[in-house]
């Protein structure tokens, strides 16, 4: 009986492979006529989303209805919504990895869906909430040997890693395993990637166990590091996003509010202070 288990469980993985190559639809890549920037794209970091809709072919309901906004370059923007997908589908769609119904969005005034999906996905930067490692330090920070080793600790210090790295015996040359570093520790290598590579807009996603100490430590250094950069904050505490310079409020596809966080807090009829009221977190449901 185990023996017929297994092999089911191995054909379905044939057929899922099967699935893969002659159901699944490819990327616009080729487009005919696309941009590619000038290297040093985006400059600024401004960001606009005009009249934005999408819609995923196995919904009903469109997950982004007509939403208009502008980011500002080097803000820090905080990202609310009570449902998961509307989070995760803002840096979906940033990064093309699906295509919009309708609308634009455009960084440093031009409209990414016509720039050459390669160039855009390498000219964005992602600190992801459950960050992952291949190979060593520097390998992770430098795949491509580009920068020197004084650069490389130069980052690290920035991100306040490089004592803790220094006293690992084969320090750049560490292979990253195990649990030597914190969930906190790890999004903060992605943080010192970003700098090393001169990223201008950073999509950073907080881990739903970051500690308020933890965090605090990730906004001194947008304070001090990233000032020149812009960065959005999707966030699952409320307590993430006070110290932004925005907060994006989001719900059933729609901008509830988009403003600064005191005069949202001040409002005793804003989204942001009925949430904060209730004690809400705003993980998806």
């Amino acid at each position: 009986m185990k023996y017929i288990f297994k092999a089911k469980r191995y054909f379905a993985s044939v057929q899922n492979i099967y699935d893969y190559l002659h159901t699944l639809s490819f990327e616009n890549s080729n487009r005919i006529q696309a941009i590619i920037p000038d290297y040093k794209w985006p400059t600024t970091g401004l960001i606009q989303f005009d009249k934005v809709q999408l819609k995923y072919k196995d919904k009903t309901d469109l997950i982004f209805d007509n939403i208009s906004f502008t980011i500002n370059n080097s803000e820090k923007i905080g990202i609310l919504s009570k449902t998961d997908i509307c989070k995760t589908s803002l840096i979906d769609i940033m990064y093309r990895l699906c295509e919009l119904n309708d609308g634009k969005i455009y960084v440093d005034s031009i409209d990414i869906s016509q720039i050459d999906i390669k160039h855009l996905r390498n000219q964005l930067f992602t600190v992801p909430q459950n960050p992952i490692f291949f190979g060593t330090i520097r390998f992770f920070l430098d795949p491509k040997t580009r920068y020197t080793d004084a650069e490389i600790w130069s980052a690290l210090e920035k991100v306040h890693l490089k004592d803790k790295v220094s006293l690992i015996a084969s320090q750049l040359h560490y292979l990253i395993v195990g649990k030597t570093f914190s969930i906190c520790e790890k999004q903060l290598f992605f943080l010192a990637k970003a700098l090393l590579h001169h990223k201008k807009i950073v999509l950073l996603e907080e881990n739903t166990t970051s500690e308020p100490k933890a965090m605090g430590l990730i906004h001194q250094i947008l304070d001090k590091e990233f000032s020149s950069i812009t960065v959005l904050i999707v966030a699952h505490y409320l307590s993430t996003v006070l110290p932004c310079n925005r907060i994006l409020v989001m719900d059933n596809g729609r901008v509830l509010e988009f403003d600064n966080p005191s005069t949202l807090m001040n409002n005793q009829a804003s989204n942001l202070r009925k949430m904060w009221r209730d004690g809400e977190t705003v993980e998806g449901t």
